[in-house]
């Protein structure tokens, strides 16, 4: 090595250009390396899921039915390209739309449930850290997982409420499943809804989930807001100052009813009407019946409300707004002109002892007990 060494002339004359006048022209690509500088090493890694072109089209519609639909006019389809001489035409079976559903449920199952699917089809046990193993789940013929129980034997239910269907509980396919059957039974509330699906599907953390979907739901929202409600005015001094019972009071009726007089067999029956008398402080209730609307100043005599200060609520009877009927019977009304009704009424009250106070008729909630 050190002989060679002596008659080496890149080591003694260096390289060949340094000898030329004229020098090339080198273009520096590469930036300088810093001895003193840390290298770091950036290593990307990139993962590729196969997903199914049939499990990923599943997940593009917000609509259940739509892509049941859809998917039993594709097996239609194929159904008529495989078998030309058996094609089918028209509208859709129910039993494509079954076969459809239970095509997606067992996609959907094996896109979240993979693990468990593959240990059960080789009659393995499930791993002591799977989700489903209190369940008690099982393949059936289509390849469902269904959720297992003890009414196999002898139970009459159908398949689906004996073992129902087993979804992920936080899929948008379970979502789409919640909306679409609230809408099918009439925007039901959380607890009857979940009882419905409960027929058909099982799914963890389903209270919470259909609560969720409910609360989103627009229509139900529209439905229990509470409209503005005007504040009530002060109460009057008769609902508040402590007196005698039935001192002052609140005068209203309800009726008509039929009734029969005190006859054995007898067919004649006489309309006759409830007199409500509400005391204003402690709220009591006197109900009395009488027959004819001239008996009122009677009843209130023999009913112990003579000699009294009474306190009439109501300008006329509750019937007399939505029954001619009551005004007719009601004889010192049919026969008078309207100013002069009240006024006879008021004067046979005030004969009596008792004095009235008529409020206006569309306001009669005003002033009653609450």
């Amino acid at each position: 090595m050190p002989e060679k060494l002596s008659q080496h002339d890149l080591w003694w004359s260096g390289p060949q250009w340094l000898h030329d006048k004229h020098l090339p022209n080198f273009i520096a690509n590469e930036t300088p390396s810093h001895d003193n500088d840390e290298t770091y090493i950036n290593d990307s890694l990139s993962f590729v899921s196969q997903v199914k072109p049939i499990a990923e089209f599943i997940t593009k519609f917000s609509s259940f039915s739509k892509l049941t639909r859809i998917l039993a006019y594709c097996f239609r389809f194929v159904r008529n390209i495989r078998s030309p001489s058996k094609k089918f035409s028209g509208p859709l079976t129910a039993a494509g739309l079954v076969d459809a559903e239970n095509l997606i449920i067992q996609l959907l199952q094996e896109q979240e449930f993979s693990v468990e699917i593959h240990m059960l089809r080789k009659n393995k046990p499930l791993p002591c850290n799977s989700k489903l193993l209190a369940l008690n789940i099982f393949l059936d013929k289509s390849g469902i997982i269904r959720v297992g129980g003890r009414l196999s034997n002898h139970s009459t239910l159908n398949i689906n409420q004996k073992h129902p269907m087993l979804l992920p509980k936080d899929h948008h396919l379970t979502r789409s499943i919640i909306k679409e059957n609230h809408t099918r039974y009439l925007h039901a509330g959380p607890q009857l809804l979940l009882s419905l699906l409960r027929q058909k599907f099982w799914f963890s953390h389903a209270l919470s989930i259909v609560r969720q979907e409910c609360h989103k739901c627009l229509t139900c929202r529209r439905a229990k807001s509470q409209s503005c409600q005007q504040l009530m005015s002060d109460l009057p001094s008769v609902r508040i100052t402590p007196d005698r019972h039935f001192k002052r009071v609140g005068v209203d009726f309800c009726g008509l009813f039929l009734t029969k007089p005190n006859v054995i067999r007898s067919k004649v029956k006489f309309k006759s009407y409830v007199a409500l008398f509400i005391c204003m402080w402690s709220k009591a209730v006197h109900s009395s019946l009488f027959l004819i609307f001239r008996q009122l100043p009677s009843l209130l005599r023999y009913g112990g409300f003579y000699p009294v200060e009474g306190y009439h609520l109501t300008s006329t009877p509750t019937m007399g707004r939505t029954s001619r009927e009551l005004l007719i019977t009601f004889g010192i009304f049919s026969t008078l002109p309207k100013e002069q009704r009240f006024s006879n009424f008021a004067l046979a009250i005030i004969s009596n002892g008792i004095s009235s106070l008529h409020i206006p008729q569309i306001m009669a909630v005003c002033g009653k007990p609450q």
